[in-house]
């Protein structure tokens, strides 16, 4: 195995184990929910192969309702764009994923579209799963701020917890921008389309 996919393995599986038993500490007003102690868990080779499939279900050609229905109604989400969309527009948990897949349909919402000879975001670019936590290293192409017209490649994360077969909870490297967009300000209903680029 090449040194550097070995020691990006490796400080991936650290993460992972930080994450599932505890890291470091979180203050009181945003600890998260935790199904308890992951230490000793065994888990069927069938029950991790369904949850790296549930963590599959947020692609671009995949089906929006089948996603929501395989969130448990408890669903906690940790996204703080996510959380102030919900915010706005009187929404928790799985209801205000439910909203953003709407919003997203309409052109209200979703990733920016790709500038020319940018590539794809790779979003399964490593797949790993602990018993009911699932970590997705996500691979982009952010354009280049000293190289006009080029990209450099970089990584973000998605990391699931599923409890009883359903998506449980979910934490993003997301944050929310200098620049407070339009749709964590105003409810839906309030909201127009993005006008469309010029043929």
């Amino acid at each position: 195995m090449r040194k550097d996919v070995w020691l990006s393995t490796g400080l991936i599986s650290l993460a992972l184990l930080w994450s599932t038993q505890g890291g470091a500490q979180t203050p009181p007003q945003v600890k998260a929910k935790r199904s308890g102690d992951t230490t000793g868990l065994k888990c069927s080779p069938a029950q991790i192969e369904h949850n790296r499939e549930l963590a599959k279900l947020f692609r671009e050609d995949g089906d929006p309702d089948v996603a929501y229905q395989n969130m448990a109604p408890t669903y906690i989400q940790h996204n703080p764009m996510a959380l102030r969309i919900g915010e706005v527009n009187g929404l928790r948990g799985r209801d205000e994923f439910k909203l953003m897949l709407d919003m997203k349909n309409k052109g209200l919402a979703g990733p920016p579209p790709l500038l020319p000879g940018q590539p794809p975001e790779d979003t399964y670019h490593f797949i790993m799963a602990n018993c009911d936590y699932v970590f997705l290293l996500k691979r982009t192409f952010p354009p280049d701020p000293q190289h006009p017209g080029k990209y450099y490649e970089a990584f973000s994360f998605d990391l699931w917890r599923v409890e009883n077969g359903k998506l449980a909870e979910h934490w993003d490297d997301v944050r929310i921008p200098q620049h407070v967009p339009e749709v964590i300000q105003k409810p839906v209903k309030d909201l127009q389309p993005p006008p469309k680029p010029a043929q």
